[in-house]
């Protein structure tokens, strides 16, 4: 019997603690702080992300000829497996555009 009092009175302890958390949330200093980030910080971060996606799109090798266009068998065109400075470039686009996107789904979100 005297376990479950001092679990009972340890769950009322924390809902406690929950419910100054959340008043402390409903009082905005967390809201103006997001605030802040969403409108000045998360832009710049936008655009070093969107320049950086733009540079390393520009410098992949592009394996696309005008002559699969025309009939030519594109498969014989040679597909390759990445190496070296190649490969460390294609995943770093990757997580780049995936940061980008992300990003713009928070300013989405929370504006």
């Amino acid at each position: 019997m005297l376990f479950k009092a001092v679990a009972f009175s340890a769950e009322k302890s924390i809902l406690r603690a929950v419910q100054s958390e959340f008043a402390n949330f409903e009082s905005g200093s967390i809201m103006l702080g997001m605030a802040f980030f969403i409108s000045s910080v998360l832009p710049i971060i936008q655009i070093i992300l969107s320049a950086l996606l733009i540079g390393a799109i520009l410098l992949q090798r592009s394996e696309a000829g005008l002559g699969s266009a025309f009939g030519a068998d594109g498969f014989s065109a040679g597909f390759h497996e990445r190496r070296g400075f190649e490969k460390i470039l294609f995943n770093g686009t990757i997580t780049v555009a995936a940061l980008f996107a992300i990003s713009a789904l928070v300013t989405l979100i929370f504006q």
